[in-house]
């Protein structure tokens, strides 16, 4: 391998992370998705949480994904996430993202 120097046996490993909660999320649905939530029985009754948030996390070139907090600005997620990797590892960049789940179209980046 190119980018791999002489001698180094890579190792398995897992990447550990725990991830509890987001605060103040801005709001991103409309009111016109309000009338589309109440048709499918998510309720609309609270007009500054209408936002249905999940998170991704990217290490290596992986990503891993987090279950959908509905209805929500401030998501308790309290999940663990596990990420299988080869230690030492070429990727020196964790990311996460936000994104606001919709049923219709795309998900919105928060």
């Amino acid at each position: 391998n190119l980018l791999r120097p002489g001698g180094i046996e890579l190792r398995p490993g897992s990447f550990v992370l725990r991830l509890y909660q987001a605060e103040d999320l801005p709001r991103m649905d409309t009111k016109s998705f309000q009338g589309v939530k109440k048709l499918f029985g998510k309720g609309a009754s609270s007009e500054k949480e209408l936002v249905d948030p999940f998170a991704v996390c990217s290490f290596g070139g992986k990503k891993i994904k987090t279950d959908v907090v509905e209805m929500t600005a401030h998501p308790e997620f309290n999940q663990e996430i596990r990420i299988k990797m080869q230690f030492p590892s070429m990727s020196e960049k964790l990311k996460f993202q936000f994104y606001d789940w919709d049923r219709l179209g795309g998900n919105d980046a928060i």
